[in-house]
């Protein structure tokens, strides 16, 4: 997830590459070692969210930092065999529904326009796991590459991107929880190679004042690898930001967005949802 705008000036775009160079040398090796990677940044909102982005609670970090160590590389593993009831076309619905391509059990989103599309059905405490393909060869940089995110709660989202050698700051990278935390790895496989991703989701709870029981909690796992284990999320995902705590039901339609970009028609397919039990 990152939000999107109207292209700005090159010229703009330069001059944040210049901060942030003159920022870390963290971020100086990153640019340097990476050649191109600025032309994920050149909307004028990226300024405020990669220089002035308020600082994670109790953590060093900022939002979206650069400087923030990448996640080490990890070999894929295999895959476990999914778990649950399959997803059909007819599950989902959404506003934009009918710019996603339903073709041979496969989903896939047009990658012109951002939208959402959601299941009919509610879930709570819920295991999700599903097959995807990043589009090969490799379109865009940065958060414009193979860009998409699956929404718990409609709230909560575990980032999906491309993260074959494509680098981006830690929480936006392939199974944070975005905007918050980063993966403990990158296991990414090459773009047209079919990935596998687990997600198990505890739902937040509230009280009936309002106050929050218990955040939500996610454990991720990416090509048999460990990327979250039962990680609590910080609050809503919002970009630049950690939204408010906001009472909500506990069962809710799971999202699955499009971001918008070219390089974004990721391909979905045995997307499979079984309930968890109650804890």
């Amino acid at each position: 997830m990152a939000a999107t705008a109207a292209s700005g000036s090159g010229d703009a775009g330069r001059s944040l590459t210049d901060e942030l160079r003159a920022r870390d040398p963290a971020i100086r090796q990153l640019i340097d070692e990476n050649p191109g990677i600025e032309e994920g940044w050149q909307e004028p909102f990226w300024r405020e969210a990669l220089l002035d982005a308020p600082r994670l609670p109790g953590s060093p970090w900022r939002i979206h930092d650069l400087a923030r160590p990448q996640p080490p590389l990890v070999a894929p593993s295999e895959c476990q065999k999914a778990r649950g009831r399959k997803l059909k076309a007819s599950d989902w619905t959404g506003e934009k529904l009918a710019l996603w391509s339903r073709d041979g059990g496969e989903l896939v989103p047009s990658g012109h326009t951002a939208n959402r599309i959601a299941t009919r059905e509610s879930f709570g405490d819920v295991e999700l796991s599903l097959e995807f393909q990043m589009p090969a060869p490799p379109v865009g940089v940065f958060q414009r590459r193979g860009n998409s995110g699956i929404f718990f709660q409609q709230r909560y989202e575990v980032q999906i991107l491309d993260s074959h050698r494509n680098p981006t700051y830690p929480d936006g990278q392939m199974g944070a929880l975005y905007g918050q935390v980063p993966p403990r790895a990158n296991a990414s496989r090459p773009p047209g190679e079919w990935q596998c991703l687990t997600i198990r989701y505890r739902a937040a709870r509230f009280a009936d004042d309002g106050a929050l029981i218990a955040p939500p909690r996610a454990s991720v796992a990416l090509n048999g690898v460990m990327l979250q284990d039962d990680q609590a999320f910080l609050g809503p995902t919002a970009f630049a930001a950690v939204g408010p705590w906001q009472p909500h039901a506990v069962r809710l339609p799971i999202v699955l967005q499009d971001h918008g970009d070219a390089g974004g028609r990721i391909r979905f397919r045995n997307i499979r949802v079984r309930e968890l039990p109650a804890q």
